[in-house]
């Protein structure tokens, strides 16, 4: 399946990931950033359905930002 998070919500999630220097709670708000957007363009219902896949697309994010 084709990437779900938007490439300019990737790669903000990719800034806001960088200036969180690896704390927990920055990271968290982060990740409702994310949800929070999305929910905001697509609404809940679309967030439930691909929750699977947008939680693993954003955890190879961090990953790859934080190592």
């Amino acid at each position: 399946m084709a990437n779900l998070i938007p490439t300019n919500v990737a790669n903000e999630f990719r800034r806001r990931l960088t200036q969180s220097r690896g704390y927990e709670a920055k990271r968290a708000a982060a990740r409702r950033w994310v949800y929070s957007i999305l929910v905001g363009r697509y609404t809940s219902n679309w967030w439930v359905k691909y929750s699977t896949e947008l939680l693993s697309e954003m955890k190879v994010i961090e990953r790859e930002v934080l190592g």
